[in-house]
C-alpha cells in the first residue's frame, strides 16, 4: 500500500500537469472536448488525492512505522485521536491534508459555479451508457461536454496549484510522506508534545480549511479575467466561496489562541508570533473585500479592487505556509528548515507575477462608469473601512518579515516584539471600530448631514455609557477608555439598527417583537448576520481591552496547606500528586480556590512529561472561568517532593468575553451564509378572452 501512495502522487503531478495543459488550450480553442479532458483530469487527481490520504492515515492508525512520516509523528502509546491528528501535525502530512481540502473544495465549487445542462429540469438528457449510467446520479457534470472557458481556466488554475503540491510532496526535503525507513524500528519517536492537546486537533483544520478555499475564488477570478465572461455578476457567484473559507480560518485563529491560552502557560492568548501574524493577514484582506463586495452590489463600483483584493489575499495565504515551513522566521510554529521554503518562494514569485500580468492586463474590461457622490456616503465609509483593513494587514506583514530583511540587509535581526504592534495596529483598530459603527447610519450615494447628526444622537449616548461604566470599575488609561468607548458606540449603532427593524415591522405587520426579529433574519440574512458579525467583534474587542489592560499576575512560592490572597480570590495549596497517562507522567497540584468566603471550585495545574520527549515538559494550566473573568494557574516547580511549590497566577477580567465574542461572528457568519428562502409562486387563472386576445 506504501508503494501504491508513492505512484499515486506521480500520476498525480503528471495528471496535473496534462489537465492544466488542455484545459489552457481548450479555453483558447473553444475545444469542449479538451475542457472535458481537463476537468477529468480534475476528478482523476481528487480521487488520487483521497487515495494517497487514506493510505497515509491507515499507516498512522497502524503503525507502520516502515513510513519515515509515521515514525517521527507518531508511537505505539499515542491515542488513536491523536495519530489521526498526525496527518496534518508535521510537514509532508499537512501538504497533502491541503492537497485533500482543495480537491474537495474544487469538485464542490466547479458543480455550484459551472452548472451544466444536465442540471437543469429543461435540458435534453444526453442517453448514458456503460459506467457513465451508474455514475449519473452522483457526477452527471462528468457528461456533458461544455464550450465553457471560464470553467477551463478555473481547472487550470486549480490543477496548477495541485500540481505544485504533488511537485513539493516527491521533490522537497522531508516533504514525501511516502518516504521509507532504511530499517523499521520496534516503536516511533511521537508527536511533539505540544501538538497532544484538544484544541490542535481542531486548530490545524479550521486553518487549513480557510487557507486551501480561498484558492477557490482567486481561481474563479483568474478565470474570469482570462476568458472574459461572467465580469458582470462574478462576485455574486464567488461570494459564499470566499465566506466559506473565511469562517473557516476565523474559526482557526481562535481556536489557536485558545491552546495558546490553555497550553503553552504563558498567561496569553496572542503574542504577535509571525505564524500567528501570518494567519491575521489573509483575513484581514478577505475582510476588505466583503465590504467592497457590497459597494460592487449596490453601485456597480469597485471591480478592479475587488479583483486586487481576491488575488492579493491567496498571494498572502501562500506566504502564511511559506512562513510556517520554510524556517526564515522564529515560531514555535514553524517547521524545520528545509528546501520547502525555496520552492514555496519560488511559486508565490511566480504566482505573484502571473497574477498582477492579467489583473492589469484585463482590469480595464472591469472599470465602472460610476464614482463616489460624496464622502458622506455608505458606500465612502466602507472604501475607508477598506483601506484600513489593507493598512493592518501591511503594518502586520511588515512587523512580521522586518527582523528577516534587516538580517538579510543589515546583518544582524532588528526584533519586532509586541509594543510595536500595539502602538501601529492598535489605532487602526480603533478606526476600524468607528468606521463600523458609522456605516449602517450612512445611506447611499449621499447622506443628509441634519440625518446623520439624529442618527449619531444614541450611539455617542450608548459609547459616553460605556467609557463612564468602565471607569467606575477601574479603567483608567486613555487609550482603554477610547476602546470601550468605540466597542459602546457600534453595539449602540447595531442595536439601533436592530431596533429600528423591529419597530418597522410591527408597525406595518403588528407581528410580535420575537416574530419580527425572526423574519428580519429570514429576508434579510446577509444584512442582520452581518449584524451579529459586527456585535461579535464588539464583545471581543472588549475582552481584549478588559484582559489585556488590567490583567494581575503575581507569582508565589506556597508550602503545602498554605494560603495565599490574589485580586479577591484566596488559593490553598493541598499538596502535589502523580499521575500517569497512556504516553506521559503528570505532576499535579491540587488547589483550592475561594472567594467572598465561599470555595468557587478545585484547580490542578499540571506538568505533562513524555515518555518519548522528556526533554520537553508542557504546561497543563488550572483555570476557573466566568462571566466576569478567569482565574488562571500555572505550576512552575516544586521543592522537596511537592512539600513546596512554585505558583504563576493570572487575573484576566472579561476573558470569556473573547470566546463568546467569536462565537457571535461564527453565528453570524452561519447567518449570512444561508440560502436565502425561494420565491414563493401562485398560479394565476388568465380569462379565456383575454388569453385569446394575446
Amino acid at each position: 500500500m506504501v508503494y501504491v501512495g508513492e505512484y499515486a502522487l506521480w500520476l498525480g503531478l503528471a495528471l496535473s500537469a496534462f489537465g492544466a495543459a488542455v484545459s489552457i488550450l481548450g479555453g483558447v480553442r473553444r475545444d469542449g472536448r479538451l475542457i472535458r479532458s481537463g476537468r477529468n483530469a480534475l476528478i482523476a487527481v481528487a480521487a488520487l488525492t483521497v487515495l494517497a490520504s487514506a493510505i497515509l492515515v491507515r499507516a498512522l492508525l497502524m503503525d507502520d512505522f516502515q513510513l519515515s512520516y509515521v515514525a517521527t509523528h507518531s508511537e505505539r502509546a499515542l491515542p488513536a485521536l491523536y495519530k489521526l491528528a498526525a496527518f496534518w501535525g508535521g510537514q509532508a502530512g499537512s501538504i497533502l491534508f491541503w492537497q485533500l481540502i482543495l480537491v474537495i473544495y474544487a469538485l464542490a465549487a466547479l458543480r455550484s459555479l459551472f452548472p451544466t445542462p444536465l442540471q437543469r429540469k429543461d435540458a435534453k438528457v444526453p442517453r448514458r451508457k456503460g459506467i457513465n449510467k451508474i455514475l449519473a446520479p452522483f457526477v452527471p457534470w462528468r457528461l456533458c461536454v461544455e464550450n465553457n472557458r471560464a470553467m477551463a481556466y478555473f481547472v487550470a488554475v486549480v490543477l496548477l496549484n495541485t500540481g505544485f503540491f504533488f511537485f513539493l510532496m516527491l521533490f522537497g526535503s522531508n516533504a514525501n510522506p511516502f518516504a521509507l525507513l532504511d530499517f523499521v524500528p520496534k516503536d516511533g519517536t511521537g508527536l511533539d508534545p505540544l501538538l497532544q492537546n484538544a484544541w490542535m486537533i481542531v486548530h490545524p483544520l479550521g486553518l487549513y480549511l480557510g487557507y486551501a478555499g480561498f484558492t477557490i475564488p482567486f481561481a474563479y477570478a483568474a478565470a474570469v479575467l482570462a476568458s472574459g465572461e461572467r465580469t458582470g455578476s462574478w462576485t455574486k457567484d464567488i461570494r459564499r466561496w470566499t465566506l466559506i473559507p473565511w469562517a473557516f480560518l476565523t474559526l482557526g485563529i481562535v481556536l489557536g489562541m485558545r491552546w495558546s491560552y490553555t497550553e503553552l502557560g504563558w498567561g496569553g492568548y496572542w503574542g504577535w508570533d509571525p505564524v500567528e501574524n501570518a494567519s491575521l493577514i489573509p483575513w484581514l484582506t478577505a475582510t476588505a473585500f466583503f465590504h467592497s463586495l457590497m459597494i460592487e452590489e449596490r453601485r456597480g463600483m469597485l471591480k478592479v479592487w475587488n479583483v486586487f483584493l481576491i488575488f492579493l489575499t491567496y498571494i498572502l495565504t501562500m506566504f502564511g505556509t511559506f512562513v510556517t515551513r520554510s524556517g526564515v522566521v522564529e515560531s514555535v510554529h514553524v517547521f524545520a528548515r528545509s528546501n520547502i521554503g525555496l520552492i514555496f518562494a519560488i511559486f508565490i514569485g511566480l504566482a505573484t507575477i502571473g497574477s498582477l500580468h492579467l489583473f492589469f492586463e484585463r482590469a480595464p474590461m472591469l472599470r465602472s462608469r460610476n464614482r463616489m457622490d460624496s464622502i458622506l456616503s455608505r458606500e465612502s465609509v466602507f472604501m475607508y473601512q477598506n483601506l484600513v483593513f489593507v493598512a493592518l494587514a501591511g503594518a502586520t506583514l511588515l512587523g512580521t518579515v522586518f527582523p528577516t530583511i534587516s538580517d538579510l540587509f543589515l546583518g544582524q535581526k532588528v526584533s519586532v516584539d509586541a509594543p510595536f504592534f500595539y502602538k501601529v495596529d492598535g489605532p487602526l483598530f480603533g478606526l476600524m471600530l468607528l468606521l463600523m459603527g458609522l456605516a449602517p447610519l450612512m445611506k447611499w450615494r449621499r447622506t443628509d448631514v441634519r440625518g446623520l447628526v439624529r442618527a449619531l444622537a444614541a450611539p455617542t449616548v450608548g459609547a459616553i455609557a460605556t467609557i463612564v461604566a468602565a471607569s467606575m470599575l477601574g479603567a483608567k488609561g486613555v487609550p482603554e477608555l477610547a476602546g470601550f468607548g468605540l466597542a459602546g458606540f457600534v453595539a449602540a449603532v447595531v442595536l439601533q439598527e436592530f431596533r429600528r427593524g423591529i419597530a418597522s415591522r410591527r408597525m406595518h405587520r403588528r407581528e410580535s417583537i420575537l416574530t419580527s426579529l425572526y423574519r428580519l433574519f429570514r429576508r434579510g440574512r446577509q444584512r442582520y448576520g452581518g449584524y451579529v458579525v459586527h456585535l461579535g467583534v464588539v464583545v471581543m474587542a472588549i475582552g481584549i481591552l478588559a484582559s489585556t489592560a488590567y490583567e494581575k499576575d503575581v507569582q508565589v512560592n506556597l508550602e503545602k496547606g498554605q494560603s495565599v490572597r490574589v485580586a479577591g480570590y484566596t488559593i490553598s495549596y493541598e499538596g502535589l500528586r502523580w499521575g500517569q497517562g497512556r504516553n506521559y507522567q503528570s505532576a499535579y497540584a491540587v488547589l483550592e480556590v475561594s472567594k467572598g468566603g465561599r470555595t468557587i471550585g478545585r484547580i490542578t495545574p499540571a506538568r505533562r512529561i513524555y515518555d518519548k520527549s522528556p526533554d520537553q515538559p508542557t504546561s497543563e494550566v488550572g483555570l476557573l472561568s466566568g462571566f466576569t473573568g478567569d482565574f488562571y494557574v500555572v505550576l512552575a516547580g516544586w521543592e522537596n517532593g511537592g512539600a513546596r511549590a512554585f505558583f504563576e497566577i493570572y487575573v484576566h477580567p472579561l476573558m470569556g468575553w473573547i470566546w463568546a465574542g467569536a462565537a457571535l461572528m461564527l453565528l453570524g457568519m452561519a447567518i449570512a451564509l444561508w440560502p436565502e428562502p425561494a420565491p414563493a409562486y401562485a398560479d394565476v387563472r388568465v380569462p379565456a378572452a383575454a388569453e385569446a386576445a394575446r
